[in-house]
C-alpha cells in the first residue's frame, strides 16, 4: 500500500475510537524500526484542547489498524505518534542536555 491508502485508512479505521477525542486526522511516514524493519509511523493528529481517551481507545485503534493493513496485505507495523497541541514535547530531538 502507498501512503496515501495508509492515510485514508488510518483516519477511517482511528475515528470511531478517538474522534471523540478530538481526532482530526492522521499523517503517515514510512520508514525503518529501530530493528531495520519496514514500519509505518502514523501520527494521529488531536485538536486544540483535547480530552486523552481513556487507555484502551489507543490499544483498540492500534489493533483495528493491525488488522485492516493485514486484510490488505501490508504487513508493515504501524507505530502511532501522538500530536497534542496543548501538550509540549517533552524534549526537542536535537536539544542536548548538560550533565
Amino acid at each position: 500500500m502507498d501512503k496515501a491508502e495508509i492515510k485514508t485508512l488510518a483516519e477511517a479505521v482511528i475515528a470511531p475510537f478517538l474522534k471523540g477525542s478530538g481526532f482530526l486526522g492522521a499523517d503517515v511516514e514510512e520508514k525503518p524500526n529501530s530493528e531495520g524493519e519496514d514500519s509505518l509511523y502514523i501520527t494521529l493528529h488531536f485538536s486544540p484542547g483535547a480530552v486523552l481517551a481513556g487507555g484502551l481507545s489507543y490499544i483498540d485503534a492500534q489493533v483495528a489498524m493491525v488488522d485492516a493493513l493485514a486484510d490488505r496485505g501490508e504487513r508493515r507495523f504501524p507505530y502511532f505518534k501522538y500530536d497534542y497541541p496543548d501538550v509540549p514535547a517533552p524534549f526537542d530531538e536535537y536539544e542536548t542536555i548538560s550533565l
